[in-house]
């Protein structure tokens, strides 16, 4: 939501802790003036306040659930930005001038009509973060979405309620002399073979192992009734051997790691 800085703050902290999404955390005190803030530590010897929302644990070693920086800003009265998250007494806020950072909740103010546009018949809208999806919560934002579906795509979703058009795990091994070598993970459903993982020992490379994998999880595919094939790779990892399966890229994103490489979509046709 859109606002404005309504006084001057300045940055308490220069040194903030930043961590990504997994990385190991320990949490050291609670925030006695900020309840549901914690003030954290990292191994590489950052410290810094984190909100308990951020992590999977809110007491001793723990991990982080996101990617996270407690950057405060040094802000003047009147600066205008969007608030990002407002949690236990802080905004996380990005200002037009292109600084991102937390502010005291107390120093930011939502312009009026972003406030009245987000009113619902209970009240106020306000946007929060939860540690995982395993609430009630999220089960009824799945179920909206379910609805949703039903009504726009009612044959389709009837299909997935019969029980010969579920999902089904296909699972293949390659082995020589009893022992793995290769391997693919997909599942069949519908018209279409969905590939999740293949990999071959590095030492059985380039022995037609993942061909025969490939080929076998077509030939089962069509044996289910499908029709079509897809599977989504990285750049720096099997692009150019699915495409001399007869792979047609449909799609790409770019930057997919952070790291500047794409993944790649593909699809072929099977019968």
């Amino acid at each position: 939501m859109l606002g404005k800085v309504t006084k001057a703050y300045v940055a308490q902290y220069p040194d903030p802790i930043r961590f990504g999404a997994g990385d190991a955390v320990r949490v050291e005190r609670a925030d006695p003036e900020f309840p549901g803030w914690f003030w954290c530590s990292t191994p590489d010897g950052g410290a810094g306040w984190v909100h308990g929302s951020f992590l999977a644990a809110q007491s001793g070693d723990t991990t982080s659930l996101v990617n996270y920086s407690s950057k405060e800003l040094t802000v003047v009265g009147g600066e205008e930005g969007e608030s990002i998250h407002v949690l236990d007494g802080w905004v996380l806020v990005k200002l037009f001038r292109g600084e991102v950072g937390w502010i005291p909740e107390a120093h930011f103010v939502h312009h009026p009509a972003e406030e009245a546009g987000a009113e619902a018949e209970d009240g106020p809208c306000r946007i929060e973060m939860v540690p995982d999806t395993m609430g009630a919560d999220c089960d009824l934002v799945r179920q909206w979405l379910r609805e949703f579906n039903v009504q726009a795509n009612p044959e389709f979703m009837a299909l997935l309620e019969q029980p010969g058009h579920q999902a089904l795990p296909l699972v293949l091994l390659a082995k020589v002399d009893g022992k793995v070598v290769g391997g693919l993970l997909a599942e069949t459903q519908l018209s279409w073979l969905r590939i999740s993982i293949m990999a071959v020992d590095p030492r059985w490379r380039a022995c037609g192992i993942g061909s025969a994998l490939l080929e076998e999880s077509v030939r089962q595919a069509l044996v289910r009734g499908c029709r079509q094939a897809y599977v989504d790779t990285m750049d720096y990892q099997a692009p150019g051997f699915y495409q001399s399966q007869g792979f047609a890229v449909v799609g790409r994103i770019p930057d997919w790691d952070s790291r500047g490489h794409a993944k790649l979509y593909l699809t072929k046709r099977l019968a």
